[in-house]
C-alpha cells in the first residue's frame, strides 16, 4: 500500500510501509482529520507515535513542524520501514525509533523523563485501548497541555480513563478518532508517575 505525506514540508513524499498483515496503515482521510482536530498543537512539539507501523502519523507531524518524534513498534519490518523513511526524508536527527512493545516503550521513556505534546495511538482493534490510555495517564509522559489522538474501531465508544478525558470523537467508516487531554485536576508539575 502506497502512503504519502499529505501536508507540510514533505507533502506528497512516499512512505515505505511494512509488509504483511501485522499493520493497518492509517488512511490519508483519517490522518488529515486527525491533524484538523489538533490544529495549533503540532508546531514545535514533541511527538510520540506508539504502534507506529510505517510512522505515518509521526512523519506527518514532523512535516508539519513538530520538533522531534519518537516512534515505537515491536515489529521488525515496521522498525525497518520507520528507519528507511527517516533516512529518505533526511529526518534522522529529529526522530528515533524504539523497536519494542508499547509497555516497554512507556517504561523506557518514563525512565528518561520524557514529556510529549502529542501522542498518537493506533493499536490493533483487538487491543484494549483503555489499558494503553491508563498506562499513559499514569506514566506522566503527556505534557500538561498535551493531547493523545487514538484511532479505534468506530463501533467502540471512547473509554473514560482516570486522569484523561475525551474531548472530541469523529468516525470515518470503520475507524474513529478520539482526542484525549489531561483532566484539569492536576496541578502544575503534579503528574502521576512523577517522583
Amino acid at each position: 500500500m502506497a502512503l504519502r505525506i499529505i501536508g507540510g514540508e514533505h507533502r506528497s513524499r512516499l512512505l515505505r510501509t511494512p509488509g504483511g498483515r501485522g499493520t493497518r496503515p492509517t488512511r490519508s482521510l483519517v490522518r488529515e482529520a486527525a491533524f484538523n482536530m489538533i490544529q495549533g498543537r503540532v508546531a514545535g512539539g514533541r511527538v510520540l507515535d506508539l504502534f507506529a507501523g510505517s510512522g505515518a502519523m509521526g512523519f506527518e507531524a514532523l512535516s508539519r513542524g513538530a520538533a522531534y518524534a519518537v516512534f515505537a513498534d515491536r515489529d521488525r519490518e515496521a522498525a525497518e520501514a520507520i528507519t528507511a523513511n527517516a533516512k529518505a526524508l533526511r529526518l534522522e536527527g529529529r526522530c528515533e525509533c524504539l523497536r519494542m512493545d508499547w509497555r516497554s516503550a512507556v517504561l523506557a521513556l518514563n525512565g528518561a523523563a520524557s514529556r510529549f505534546d502529542l501522542v498518537f495511538l493506533d493499536p490493533p482493534y483487538s487491543q484494549a485501548l483503555g489499558e494503553v490510555l491508563s498506562a499513559l495517564a499514569a506514566s506522566g509522559l503527556l505534557a500538561r497541555e498535551g493531547v493523545i489522538v487514538a484511532e479505534h474501531a468506530s463501533a467502540m465508544r471512547p473509554e473514560t480513563v482516570g486522569g484523561l478525558r475525551a474531548i472530541r470523537t469523529r468516525a470515518y467508516g470503520e475507524s474513529a478518532l478520539t482526542v484525549y487531554e489531561l483532566e484539569e485536576m492536576f496541578d502544575e508539575g503534579d503528574f502521576p508517575g512523577q517522583l
